[in-house]
């Protein structure tokens, strides 16, 4: 892809959190939630970020937004870097990205209508009247599906899915270019996901909408990204388009979260390898030597435990990264 083409650019971004301890006379300890990535995220495609629970999948989105601030690196958009960019110019920027909430029940105010939730936006950037703002309002409501009548309602009125269609409208009505969803469909039943996963993908197509997709489950991500960064402990695993890393992956934990997926086919499934790791996910508060993921590593030898691999494109001519010190073994 062009250089040009990029929207977000994200380098050596870091995120650590004090935490202070009830033992030891109160000690601070530190949690390394987002330790030290980088990647970019080209205008119109979908990024899926996938890893298991506490990954630091959905602070990397915020920091995205500039939902949190910056322990260190960059994050560019559009050529402005949100990590040093003033509260006022934040606030212009935030426009053009907006996020989708995972939780559909918490993320709507349960004291207002759908109405305001979606209208308030327009109505705090002053980009429309209260005449102009109820009328984009049914305007979203119709194309996320929902009807005129659900204008008035209260949350609590609506199920999980038309909650979350009612945050989508929310997230793009100020016509932004760049959303993250952090899991949007994962506090929904199977069906409903498929639903809304569709509508996203003809809203990016109507819009030209750029996503950061966040979700736990890779078929999910699979199937609607067209890159795919695996995140372990803070930092990016393996990175590349949804296919190669589906189908081929270099990194022993991207091979684990594979072997994982049920195939709805017993042959396959009892042919299939899975691949058994060993001990818990080490605590980001006192994370390992080396490389992070080698005390649960079946391939694991003296240099991963002493030495952090770096994230090295092993593509050859097409994008491949990963952070392994063996996964030239794996091509």
């Amino acid at each position: 892809m062009p250089e040009n083409s990029k929207l977000v650019q994200v380098k050596n971004l870091k995120k650590y959190f004090q935490v202070s301890s009830r033992v030891f006379g109160g000690s601070k300890s530190t949690v390394y939630a987002v330790n030290d990535i980088s990647f970019d995220i080209y205008e119109g495609e979908t990024l899926g970020l996938v890893g298991e629970s506490g990954c630091g999948k959905t602070t990397t989105g915020k920091l995205l937004l500039r939902l949190l601030d910056v322990t260190d690196g960059s994050i560019m958009f559009e050529g402005e870097d949100l990590a040093a960019i003033s509260n006022k110019r934040l606030k212009e920027l935030r426009r053009d990205a907006q996020i989708i909430f995972q939780d559909p029940y918490s993320s709507l105010n349960p004291r207002k209508t759908v109405s305001q939730i979606v209208g308030d936006p327009l109505r705090e950037n002053r980009l429309a009247t209260s005449t102009g703002a109820t009328r984009r309002v049914l305007e979203l409501l119709d194309i996320v599906g929902l009807s005129p009548e659900h204008i008035n309602r209260f949350p609590h009125e609506f199920s999980g899915g038309q909650r979350q269609r009612i945050g989508i409208a929310r997230a793009i009505a100020m016509n932004p270019r760049f959303i993250v969803c952090d899991e949007p469909v994962s506090a929904l039943d199977v069906s409903i996901q498929a639903q809304i996963i569709n509508l996203l993908e003809d809203l990016q197509k109507e819009f030209n909408l750029t996503y950061l997709f966040i979700a736990h489950n890779f078929s999910v991500v699979k199937h609607i990204s067209k890159r795919i960064a695996v995140m372990y402990l803070g930092k990016i695993a393996e990175l590349s388009d949804n296919e190669t890393i589906y189908e081929h992956p270099i990194h022993p934990y991207t091979q684990f979260l594979l072997s994982a997926i049920p195939i709805p086919d017993p042959d396959r499934t009892r042919a299939k390898k899975r691949m058994i790791l060993e001990g818990e996910i080490p605590s980001p508060i006192d994370l390992p030597s080396g490389c992070f993921f080698h005390p649960r590593c079946p391939h694991c030898q003296e240099i991963c435990q002493v030495q952090v691999p770096e994230l090295k494109d092993y593509g050859n001519g097409s994008e491949h990264y990963s952070a392994c010190h063996f996964s030239d073994k794996f091509l």
